[in-house]
């Protein structure tokens, strides 16, 4: 008996408090807070207008060099105006040993291409220094 008093209690409540959260306005504020853009100084969204690569596009023989921006590393390739920001994996460890030599390298990558809120990545599978005799 105690607990069909505490059900019937309960159960009028929630349906209250879910139509005042209706009601209210504080769902319509979280819902443009949720899809409203993230602060200027916070985006991971890229500046400038890129060409931007569908979720699980495979790269083969692309030709580029990696940059090292703080703690992450971009792959900028010779063609296009795209950037991507590496994942970190095993092949990426090889190349930011390379980078260490701060010597300018030409890369030849192979990879699949991710996508996160408006942004590409670049998850490497291949990465190799090529020379000018190769190009």
């Amino acid at each position: 008996m105690k607990r069909m008093k505490k059900v019937r209690i309960a159960t009028p409540l929630l349906i209250m408090l879910c139509l005042w959260f209706a009601t209210s306005g504080a769902s319509s504020a979280l819902l443009q807070q949720s899809t409203s853009p993230m602060k200027q100084g916070a985006s991971q969204t890229p500046e400038k207008s890129e060409e931007r690569y569908r979720e699980g596009t495979q790269l083969e023989k692309v030709r580029g060099r990696f940059q090292a921006d703080f703690d992450r590393v971009e792959f900028l390739p010779e063609k296009g105006d795209s950037t991507w920001l590496v994942l970190e994996n095993l092949t990426l460890q090889r190349v930011e040993d390379e980078l260490k030599e701060e010597v300018e390298l030409g890369w030849q990558v192979d990879g699949m291409v991710t996508e996160y809120n408006g942004r590409n990545y670049l998850l490497l599978e291949r990465a190799y220094v090529y020379t000018s005799e190769d190009r």
